[in-house]
């Protein structure tokens, strides 16, 4: 080797030595300019192509960045990290499918790579696969104990599939592991809401622990004109601005807004965007996708941007930027919408909820936030968009009442099984329809009916059903049921304005917690008391008045539609001023403290 080479050589090596440095540093900026200059050297060197991809998405560059990592798989095909970054990065623009064949071909390569492990099992589950994810991620945390990753994904997929009180340990696990992951504490706390041995009290006292782990910030003093009177920046922060069961709540909100008294700001946390989120996109003033932002500088940008109330829409659901809120960036901030009980952040000042969801006196003192109950309910339902009429009653096709439940897979509990097999045992050739999305997977369906079967369901009872393409195919499924049942300690707030819309009562549970009294509040905007029942017994004796009065049953179903229609439960302009009210007297309690300071 000649000394020219070897000092090519040298250079090539020190030059990607301090990319990899830099890069590991946070630098990724920095680190680009060195892998130019190992590729100035070598063009096709592989590993340079692979980092400068990485470093490339990282700063924002996605596209140039798939080049790179394309072109890193190819010259080097037997190499799993390469196949693992451009998994990462096929993951941020919404490439799933290929992703998880990129995990594949990772592991075929390397079946104990703990990173493909973790990250196929993630997108499994975001595919509808949870059963799937639950095997992969035993794999990943066999492989990896100390992964906290591998057990919150391990956790979250156990959630789906509805086991949660196993979820719920692998998400201590993993806080054993790593106690200060926000991540990590904030998905077992949305996960409680479906535990039924946890009460209401000692729910929302975990969620106050949350401030705890919050880094002590302090707010900042803030700035803004405290004229009460003067026209409001009002700023959403969402990961839902798209085809998500909050935007048929949001919506009609956003498109009734007074525009000439508040000016409305959504701050994206939307790593794919639909034909929903531009239409979200046309109803606000400013728009800002916030993904790529951390805490600290999302927070900035909405102090920059003058926001006098800043709403959260998701607590700790999926897609949550309570970290920015924890900053204070806005005077005021109010929590509202997307999560059944207090976020348990002292930064954020207001809960908007309701009478019945919080009854006054009764819960006031278990969030950190002031509830304020909002007159009429604090959800405006504006219906879906799928145009399907509302069928014949189906027992007097079929011959035998058909219930329903479409509700979410962790809802479904063995308390709330034995309660349905009771129902099911109470009203004689009665069927049972279950939909949802975990359901789609075969083993999933299996378990299910297996905890029917044990108390004494035969299986042709039970009719389950997965994920359907088409919101028309959804609805019409409604066509098929004569009663809905809903779910507890966890209810149903899509679902059960689903069923209603399509001519279905629903009858519900209350319970002490805002999570098992929102059936409650919906039926009541409705005139539908009757369908609430406050024990298990009462659930049962409901229903079986219900399919007892065909009759009864059909009349209703000819008429809920158009009961929901005149309802506050739809009434859009209405429920927009009624909650403009709510920031506007928010904004006059901040103003008269601004003054007195």
């Amino acid at each position: 080797m000649g000394l020219a080479v070897m000092m090519d050589r040298s250079k090539l090596k020190a030059a990607f030595d301090q990319g990899v440095a830099a890069h590991q540093a946070g630098r990724a900026a920095e680190a680009l300019g060195h892998y130019d200059a190992v590729l100035a050297l070598e063009p096709d060197h592989a590993g340079a192509l692979g980092l400068k991809g990485v470093a490339l998405f990282q700063t924002g560059e996605r596209q140039d960045a798939l080049v790179l990592l394309r072109r890193a798989v190819k010259l080097a095909p037997d190499t799993a990290t390469h196949w693992i970054n451009l998994g990462q990065a096929l993951i941020s623009i919404g490439d799933l499918g290929d992703a998880i064949e990129c995990y594949k071909s990772a592991l075929r390569i390397d079946r104990n790579a703990p990173e493909a492990l973790r990250n196929l099992a993630d997108c499994l589950r975001m595919t509808g696969h949870p059963g799937e994810a639950v095997i992969v991620s035993r794999r990943a945390v066999k492989v990896a104990p100390d992964m906290v990753g591998g057990w919150n994904n391990l956790a979250s997929s156990l959630i789906e599939v509805g086991e949660i009180v196993e979820g719920l340990q692998c998400f201590r696990k993993a806080l054993q592991i790593d106690a200060r992951n926000e991540g990590v504490r904030s998905n077992m706390l949305y996960a409680l809401n479906y535990y039924p041995d946890v009460d209401a009290i000692k729910l929302c006292r975990v969620h106050r622990d949350w401030d705890r782990h919050q880094d002590g910030r302090v707010p900042e003093r803030h700035d803004n004109d405290g004229d009460p009177d003067r026209r409001l920046r009002i700023g959403y922060v969402s990961g839902d601005f798209r085809s998500h069961s909050v935007s048929y709540f949001l919506e009609p909100l956003l498109r009734h807004h007074d525009r000439e008294r508040f000016e409305i700001f959504a701050y994206a946390q939307v790593h794919h965007g639909d034909h929903v989120t531009e239409r979200f996109r046309g109803l606000v003033d400013g728009w800002c996708d916030i993904v790529s932002l951390d805490s600290q500088d999302a927070a900035q940008r909405i102090r920059d941007d003058g926001i006098d109330i800043l709403v959260d829409l998701a607590g700790h659901t999926a897609g949550n930027r309570l970290g920015i809120f924890a900053r204070k960036p806005a005077p005021v901030q109010i929590t509202w919408l997307g999560y059944p009980t207090t976020t348990g952040l002292s930064a954020i000042d207001y809960r908007i909820t309701d009478d019945i969801v919080d009854p006054p006196g009764a819960t006031d003192g278990w969030g950190c936030e002031t509830p304020i109950r909002l007159d009429g309910g604090l959800w405006c339902y504006g219906g879906p968009r799928a145009d399907v009429a509302v069928g014949p009653l189906p027992a007097r096709k079929v011959g035998h009442i058909t219930f329903g439940s479409f509700n979410h897979m962790p809802k479904i509990n063995q308390r709330l099984i034995e309660v349905w097999v009771r129902l099911l045992k109470s009203v004689p050739g009665s069927r049972l329809i279950v939909k949802n999305r975990s359901l789609r997977e075969t083993k999933v369906g299996e378990r299910l009916r297996e905890r029917f079967v044990e108390l004494g369901i035969e299986p042709d009872r039970l009719t389950l059903i997965g994920w359907t393409i088409t919101k028309e195919e959804h609805f019409a499924l409604y066509n098929e049921v004569d009663i809905g049942l809903d779910t507890w300690p966890y209810n149903g707030t899509t679902t059960t304005c689903e069923a209603l819309w399509m001519g279905v009562p629903v009858i519900t549970l209350c319970s002490p917690r805002h999570a098992g009294r929102v059936g409650a509040s919906l039926l009541s905007r409705i005139g539908l008391e009757d369908l609430i029942a406050e024990t298990e017994d009462g659930y049962i004796a409901i229903a079986m008045e219900l399919a007892g009065d065909l009759d009864r049953l059909a009349g209703r179903r000819a008429v809920l539609r158009q009961s929901m229609l005149s309802s506050d439960l739809c009434d859009q302009a209405g429920f927009a001023r009624r909650f403009e009210s709510v920031l506007c007297d928010a904004w006059r309690r901040w103003c008269g403290y601004a003054a007195g300071r």
